[in-house]
């Protein structure tokens, strides 16, 4: 007979092994394997605050980085589970969170103050720790704006209403959760519309919970929304409308999930509205039926276009941009279930560089750029979330001031998922906490920008940061060519972010009230950009010039930086961009002066 080999454990699992052999009170030859049921249940019975803190040290204890592509720790199983128990244990531990405060305008925490844990059903926070495929969506789902406190509320209220329904469509209650952890801005759906008139309902998220349940399971939509992901369900429940509203389109709009940008054209659109600027709804309540039979102008086009998207269960955004005649608003859906159509009613003769939606989990822009980025799915990966662990443990060696290996986190973080932006940007932000040299900085931020070379809003970024970091080296010269080379790559395909650099670039002039210089870079600026700038050009350039130039009492150049503006761009006669530079001529001329 062959003698046994002896038993290798290696390092980094014999070192997990037993640090939390320690902390936990349980044998090496447990944790030689994830956390047991017995040991998800008896974690934090000593209380959260101990749990957490206990655990933590073990982990940081044991965490080694990862290289290229290959995670370290945050890629083995046992590791992965009890950090998962680890973050269940932070967010319980911390304060009750008020509805309607973000996370950064609570108030200090106080000995008396109540947590998480105190406001939720012990048994149900039991239930979601024995699983863990819900802990890691719900970690993978919360971002930092969320309110913990009432996604974790909203949470609870649907799975005690319907607890079977809830592990069926876990990624829907999420999506619910955090949705309505806040209450809806005043400024949706946009701003052309009195919120007072459009059918909002009070609906409980237990209830919402119900309708779109219940329409999924009745087969009346278009696709099984079980098949989507909280981050794209988010936009299919962000309408708190009445639900008699989607009801109305789902019987009277009978388009296929191909047919739906048609949704956009329905709507007659009302030239006279436009005409007489007359751009917000005047027409009694903001309903479908109502906007279906009076017309609109494209806000209201674009608005009832989301809804009947969202009645058949397509998630949707409204969007809104710029182009060569100011501006429009359109909208965008999920042709396919992780393909989006984000140019429906998009003019492709405006150049309209960029679209602008809203975030409904944190109320925040986000751009088409943005989303199909994200729409790459490279987030699904396990390169990803350990590489997001990377960012979690440099955090934490940060704050527990052990600098070197929060850099050696970092460095993993990216080396795990070169893809992921967050990486790029907490190694960016180890370093300057950390006082690294201006050149080594530098160096990161080059090869940040070369990682994200075909996505222009994140290599402008890191363009821009270069150029600071050459500042801060006394290198004034490359820092104004990186910027100048950044508006020039990007004037033609992306003029929004060349009119974005353009505008720093002016605006630090006219606050140094160098006038002189700020007018013959703004003749630069005319010549480079006014042809493809369109109404990001005037918004964001022209017209807080001319005004700052007409504040500092220099009407003649204010009233010849309108004058070239109106030259460059060529405004479509009774276009809203000619009626707002017809505006702003009024405002600046000498006679409006006085």
């Amino acid at each position: 007979m062959r003698p046994l080999k002896a038993l290798r454990i290696s390092p980094l699992i014999l070192g997990i092994t037993l640090s939390l052999a320690a902390v936990c009170g349980l044998s090496a030859q447990d944790l030689r394997r994830p956390p047991t049921p017995a040991d998800r249940q008896q974690f934090g019975s000593t209380g959260w605050p101990a749990a957490r803190d206990q655990l933590q040290t073990a982990l940081l204890a044991a965490y080694a980085p990862g290289g290229s592509q290959r995670p370290g720790s945050t890629g083995v199983t046992a590791f992965k589970s009890w950090l998962l128990l680890w973050k269940w244990a932070d967010l319980l531990s911390k304060p009750e969170q008020p509805f309607g405060t973000k996370p950064q305008e609570s108030a200090s925490p106080s000995a008396d103050m109540r947590t998480n844990a105190d406001i939720l059903d012990p048994a149900v926070v039991r239930a979601w720790i024995a699983d863990e495929a819900f802990g890691t969506m719900l970690f993978a789902t919360l971002s930092p704006d969320d309110n913990a406190t009432q996604v974790l509320k909203n949470l609870q209220e649907i799975y005690q209403a319907n607890a079977a329904k809830f592990r069926e469509y876990q990624a829907l209650a999420l999506a619910l959760a955090v949705v309505y952890d806040e209450p809806l801005p005043r400024y949706w759906p946009h701003h052309q519309v009195t919120q007072s008139l459009i059918p909002i309902t009070n609906q409980t998220v237990a209830e919402r919970f119900a309708y779109w349940t219940g329409v999924n399971d009745g087969k009346d939509l278009l696709l099984d929304i079980r098949r989507l992901k909280a981050d794209q369900l988010k936009f299919l429940v962000d309408a708190p409308i009445d639900p008699a509203e989607f009801a109305w389109a789902r019987k009277r709009v009978r388009l296929s999930r191909s047919e739906m940008p048609k949704a956009f054209s329905m709507i007659r659109y009302d030239r006279d509205r436009l005409m007489n600027q007359q751009y917000s709804w005047t027409e009694g309540p903001y309903k479908l039926d109502e906007i279906s039979s009076k017309g609109g102008i494209c806000v209201d086009q674009a608005y009832f276009a989301c809804m009947v998207g969202k009645a058949r269960g397509l998630p949707t955004l409204y969007f809104s941009g710029q182009g060569v005649d100011g501006g429009h608003a359109w909208f965008g859906y999920m042709k396919l279930d992780d393909k989006w159509e984000l140019d429906c009613g998009r003019y492709e003769n405006q150049n309209y560089a960029t679209g602008e939606a809203l975030d409904p989990q944190t109320w925040t822009p986000i751009s088409d750029h943005e989303l199909q980025f994200l729409a790459k799915r490279f987030r699904d990966t396990p390169l990803y979330a350990a590489s997001q662990d990377d960012i979690l443990f440099a955090e934490l060696f940060l704050a527990s001031g052990q600098n070197d290996r929060a850099l050696r986190a970092a460095d993993s973080a990216v080396s795990v998922c070169p893809e992921n932006p967050d990486a790029w940007n907490e190694k960016i932000a180890v370093l300057e906490k950390t006082q690294a040299s201006l050149p080594v900085r530098r160096t990161n931020l080059e090869a940040a920008s070369k990682q994200f070379t075909n996505y222009r809003d994140l290599r402008v970024d890191y363009q821009l940061a270069l150029a600071k970091v050459a500042r801060e080296q006394g290198d004034a010269a490359t820092a104004d060519a990186l910027e100048r080379q950044a508006q020039y790559q990007n004037k033609n395909k992306r003029s929004d972010l060349s009119v974005s650099i353009a505008a720093g670039r002016l605006s630090t002039l006219v606050e140094q009230k160098q006038f002189d210089e700020a007018f013959k870079e703004y003749k630069k600026q005319i010549t480079s950009l006014g042809k493809t700038g369109g109404g990001n050009f005037f918004y964001d350039i022209v017209e807080p010039f001319a005004m700052a130039l007409k504040g500092a009492g220099d009407t003649a150049r204010a009233e010849s930086a309108v004058s070239l503006a109106r030259k460059a761009l060529r405004p479509e006669t009774g276009g809203i961009l000619d009626v707002d530079m017809t505006q702003l001529e009024n405002a600046v001329s000498a006679k409006a002066g006085n």
